[in-house]
């Protein structure tokens, strides 16, 4: 038999449903938003390991020359667990008109890898000699489908017609939409047929155990050094872990920031919740007294207030447990999709279901432990002649000010300070991040503009060619639309600085390049007269922390390596780690005057795509392989995307917590109605209509709305310095320019009255239809 105490508690919960049912929703949203994200962060890292297992992830990628046999030798290096030989092609496939730049991966015999396994569906048919399947992110981004025809260009081979048939799924690839290189994947037989050699070209190494970067370049050392005696060179090592850091340090910052909100918001529900607590215990303080004059001891009464919060506890915690996980699964969903990281088995983390749990319970009683202790030591005399009010004197104040339906709802709001304080910050927490996530967007806008400048032309060519670079410089300078021309030299390079190595890449520019705009953070741009001088991007300043200017550097090229000074630091153009060197100075260190990169800039008013096609016309002519191409619009529109994905989670997860203030505002006012009866009933007995009843509510909610949006305006500030310096850390390497935009603050005005007056106005509504035998 359940106890009466149990009983009872549940009837007053029930009496008092309003109320309770805000205190849960409250509760339920903000646990199940902070579940949500350390959920999020939990299931995230598990992914990227189940994944890394699941693929057996590559330590290491090793670039080589073509070669054919057995590699099973480099097992041999302490260190090493396994190793794989594979073929990959640089392509171009012409999509919707346009050349974009492909990786072809060769499928074995047998479609299987050991390393960076991969999922293909279908198949491939054995045989097949036009067989193309592509990467999950690279038919979507090209907005390609299963039987579509494509045309793949080959450097002095001619073009093959492929066929989709099938897509893979490959966790080892950055989404095509940030690195705007497309992925494919073909049996040998394709490229055979495109008279290609299916001698391989690159070998992933899997480590038995974590290593110390030491470790590591010690290792890749030696893997040469075996390779060599094999006479296959090693043009380039990249490992695992350069592809996957961009990625994990943009979800890893987002969840940081979206932590840091959600903790801050939790705080200001804790705060309201107090005060509902209050209110609601307030409310039995006669009924209390009564039991008390029958005998009911300060136990019994603890056990019956107990209970209330144990079931609220219990239904909060069902509650924030099963939208905590729906949200952590919808949002882990398209984290993965987006940064294609495969697919993860959700499980509910028990740390995280026991901090939920625990939470569920202790902020009720927290919350209501206050104001239940105040009303249990107040003298029995003094709750009896408390009906329906809060307990506590009140001082009276005598005013001789007029009477004015408009003061009610202003003297109304002050006399609930707590919760209108909470509302209003509430409210203004969730408008003060969709302030800042748009003055976020508008700096990060900026800034991409200010990078965009760096480079000043339109198109550029990946190109083998015999051809003088004057002679081609020439020619191409008179193609009809070319506005100017310029030759590069682009290569994968090591710096070696104290013990440290890393991955670069070399641009040899002219000494008077008038293609670049440099923005310099320290230093200044290459000089002719500093024939040893380089320029680095500040990715490497940030690599190599202890770098500065005027230190000598180490740059190797195959087995050419020497030491260069360091005269200037580019600010960060999302491009990586980049040197640039003067051309005269690279070719006297390399012995070589060839050129592989052409850029041209085009006449305004011209059609880019006729002149590029007029560009390639005539390098076909000349028997000018082209290996890739690129636009410079579409090189600069690739960083929005990852600024894109920021910007929206920043910008729901604002709207969620907006969404909260509004919950608040329309139960705080029905509540209102609901204690207001009286006070209704008389303004309408003396003849106020409807009218009157609207002014009350509606002024009521529009003058907190108000508040709440200056509020906003205040908050956004502080915020938008915190995300512009998380944000541009990550980005790059250092702080945003801070400050707001009026279209942000304008707009959230508008939608604050919106708010205040759709809040307001269906209680408003109810309390002006009820009859008046009701109300009084």
């Amino acid at each position: 038999m359940i106890p009466i105490y149990i009983k009872k508690a549940w009837k007053d919960l029930a009496r008092q449903k309003g109320r309770t049912i805000f205190i849960v929703l409250s509760l339920t949203i903000c646990l199940a938003v902070i579940g949500a994200l350390f959920q999020t962060n939990e299931v995230f890292n598990q992914g990227i390991r189940q994944n890394a297992e699941r693929s057996n992830t590559a330590d290491l990628a090793i670039y080589t020359s073509p070669f054919r046999g057995d590699i099973s030798f480099l097992t041999n290096i302490s260190g090493i667990k396994q190793v794989e030989a594979k073929k990959q092609v640089r392509v171009r496939i012409k999509l919707h008109h346009q050349f974009k730049n492909f990786e072809l991966l060769a499928l074995p015999a047998q479609p299987v890898f050991h390393i960076n396994q991969i999922q293909a569906k279908p198949l491939p048919l054995k045989g097949s000699s036009d067989v193309l399947l592509l990467e999950k992110s690279t038919l979507k981004h090209f907005k390609l489908a299963i039987g579509d025809h494509v045309m793949m260009s080959i450097p002095g081979k001619q073009p093959k017609q492929l066929t989709i048939k099938g897509t893979v799924e490959d966790v080892s690839r950055i989404p095509t939409r940030f690195s705007g290189l497309g992925y494919g994947y073909v049996p040998k037989e394709v490229l055979a047929d495109a008279e290609l050699t299916t001698a391989d070209n690159l070998i992933h190494v899997s480590f038995e155990s974590p290593l110390s970067e030491i470790q590591k370049n010690n290792l890749i050392q030696q893997i040469k050094t075996k390779l060599q005696l094999k006479h296959i060179t090693v043009f380039r090592a990249e490992l695992s872990q350069e592809t996957l850091s961009l990625r994990k340090t943009v979800v890893n910052t987002i969840l940081l920031l979206l932590l840091l909100l959600g903790i801050f918001a939790f705080f200001l529900g804790f705060l309201l919740n107090i005060h509902l607590f209050q209110r609601m215990v307030a409310d039995q303080v006669y009924d209390l007294s009564i039991q008390k004059v029958l005998g009911a001891a300060t136990r019994y009464l603890w056990r019956q207030l107990s209970a209330a919060l144990i079931l609220l506890g219990s239904i909060v915690c069902i509650l924030a447990v099963s939208l905590g996980g729906v949200i952590s699964y919808l949002f882990t969903g398209y984290l993965f999709h987006e940064l294609n990281l495969g697919e993860t088995e959700f499980t509910f983390s028990l740390k995280v279901l026991a901090g939920i749990f625990a939470l569920s319970f202790l902020i009720p009683i927290l919350a209501a432990s206050f104001p239940i202790r105040k009303v249990l030591k107040a003298p029995i005399i003094q709750g009896l002649q408390t009906i329906s009010r809060p307990y506590g004197k009140r001082k009276q104040k005598l005013s001789r000010r007029k009477f004015h339906y408009r003061v009610l709802s202003f003297r109304y709001a002050l006399t609930k300070k707590i919760q209108l304080i909470t509302n209003i910050l509430m409210l203004s927490f969730g408008g003060a991040i969709i302030i800042a996530c748009m003055a976020l967007n508008h700096s990060l806008q900026l800034t991409l503009k200010e990078m965009n400048h760096f480079w000043d032309y339109s198109s550029e060519w990946s190109i083998r060619t015999q051809l003088p670079t004057e002679r081609l410089l020439q020619s191409v300078n008179h193609i009809n639309g070319v506005k100017g021309a310029e030759a590069w030299t682009s290569r994968n390079a090591v710096i070696s600085h104290d013990s440290a190595k890393r991955n670069v890449l070399l641009h040899a520019v002219p000494g008077q390049t008038l293609f670049i705009v440099p923005n310099m953070e320290e230093g200044q741009w290459l000089d002719p007269q500093v024939p040893n001088g380089i320029v680095i991007s500040s990715d490497i300043k940030q690599i190599l922390k202890d770098i500065k200017l005027g230190d000598s550097l180490g740059i190797q090229i195959g087995q050419q390596e020497k030491k260069w000074k360091v005269t200037g630091i580019l600010k960060q153009q999302l491009t990586g780690p980049v040197i640039y060197m003067n051309q005269p100075a690279y070719t006297k260190w390399i012995h070589t005057s060839s050129h592989n990169r052409l850029l041209i800039q085009k006449d305004k008013g011209r059609s880019l795509s006729k002149v590029q096609q007029g560009v390639e016309k005539w390098l076909t002519a000349h028997n000018v392989e082209i290996e890739a191409s690129d636009q410079v619009q579409d090189m600069k529109s690739r960083p929005k995307e990852i600024i894109r994905l920021i910007v929206y989670t920043l910008l729901l997860v604002g709207i969620l917590f907006a969404g909260v203030g509004i919950l608040n505002l329309m139960t705080t006012m029905s509540i209102n109605v609901q204690e207001r009866k009286k006070e209704i009933g008389i303004i309408r007995s003396l003849g106020g209509g409807k009218i009157r009843i609207y002014q009350l509510f509606i002024g009521e909610g529009i003058w907190i709305a108000t508040v709440s949006w200056a509020c906003s305006v205040a908050m956004s500030y502080p915020l938008q310095a915190l995300l512009s310096n998380k944000i541009g850390e990550v980005l790059l390497k250092s702080p945003l320019n801070s400050e707001l935009t009026l279209q942000g603050s304008i707009l959230w005005f508008c939608v604050s009255l919106f708010i205040g007056i759709a809040g307001s106005y269906l209680p408003a509504r109810k309390a002006a239809n009820k009859p008046l035998s009701k109300l009084l």
